[in-house]
């Protein structure tokens, strides 16, 4: 509203919206596979150049795809050790991508917050 003056300090950055979902990938992701993240996911909250947070994204979506691909009928509803107990393979799967695009959602509006139009609504 005109006049209204919004506060985002509470909000997560583009930055670290993104940085958030490349280590939960990499969490998510190894956790279902057993597979080794090829990145540290505490270096990745350090990142600060544009280049690099997107490139430690992309990573952690191929990760995530190689980690999918260890999923088979016969462990896809084994339940995981080191998942709280409640999870699966398959579950965990299904919930790292409602993850990213929960934050893909967040990154949108902060986006319309800044005054820029997403890419998507162009």
């Amino acid at each position: 509203m005109p006049g209204q003056l919004a506060k985002f300090d509470t909000v997560r950055t583009f930055a670290q919206q993104v940085t958030h979902v490349a280590e939960a990938n990499y969490y998510f992701y190894s956790t279902l596979s057993g597979l080794k993240p090829d990145m540290d996911r505490k270096q990745i909250a350090m990142l600060t150049k544009k280049e690099d947070a997107v490139a430690a994204l992309a990573a952690s979506f191929a990760f995530a795809h190689r980690a999918i691909a260890t999923i088979t009928l016969e462990n896809a509803f084994e339940t995981i050790k080191g998942a709280d107990g409640m999870h699966t393979r398959a579950t965990l799967a299904a919930f790292g991508v409602a993850h990213g695009y929960d934050h893909y959602g967040q990154m949108v509006e902060y986006l319309r917050m800044n005054g820029i139009v997403p890419p998507g609504s162009k």
